[in-house]
């Protein structure tokens, strides 16, 4: 699957009227709230969405199916050239590894938690909890 783009969240894309998910990784939801370092709340999720746009904007994607959610929609590695999308957004902070996929982005999380980039320069709910109700 490949063409242009259009973000729908920090983890989730349509490309040629197909839903499309980031498969091993999980953004904050877009009405997702978080605490900068200095403990300033911000809408980190509309962040996430907007990093992930500026990220795809003007480009092709291509994506390797791995699968389909409950939902339906495709669950994919996708990349810009040989750059996995997916990695690249965990290796920023901007997304975490998603347990529940396996430990595909574990490393990438590792990478962004010891450096304090994204999310981890503050505190946040992990999307899965978020969902759940934690606030």
């Amino acid at each position: 699957m490949a063409g242009r783009a259009q973000v729908v969240d920090g983890d989730t894309l349509q490309i040629g009227g197909e839903t499309v998910r980031l498969f091993g990784i999980d953004a904050p939801e877009p009405d997702q709230t978080c605490a900068s370092g200095k403990g300033r709340t911000f809408n980190c999720g509309a962040l996430a969405h907007e990093i992930l746009e500026r990220m795809t904007r003007g480009y092709a994607v291509s994506c390797k199916e791995r699968g389909r959610d409950d939902e339906g929609a495709v669950l994919a590695v996708c990349y810009l050239g040989p750059i996995s999308i997916n990695e690249m957004m965990v290796a920023d902070g901007w997304a975490m590894a998603y347990p529940e996929h396996g430990p595909d982005f574990e490393n990438a999380e590792r990478v962004a938690r010891s450096r304090r980039d994204g999310l981890w320069k503050g505190r946040f709910v992990p999307p899965w909890d978020w969902r759940q109700g934690a606030r």
